[in-house]
């Protein structure tokens, strides 16, 4: 599960050079914890929506 994010991040900065963002605009730090983020709502999502 820990290796899903880093994938992630690796395909959305490729995605986002390959659409033609500015580099200025790809900063790293902002997709990782945008990264982090969606990591910790995929791993409790589950449990909040069963009520556990």
């Amino acid at each position: 599960m820990v290796d899903l994010p880093a994938v992630g991040l690796l395909v959305a900065l490729r995605y986002l050079t390959l659409r033609g963002v500015p580099e200025h605009a790809l900063k790293a730090g902002t997709l990782l914890h945008l990264s982090g983020l969606l990591t910790l709502a995929l791993n409790t999502a589950e449990p909040l929506l069963t009520g556990h």
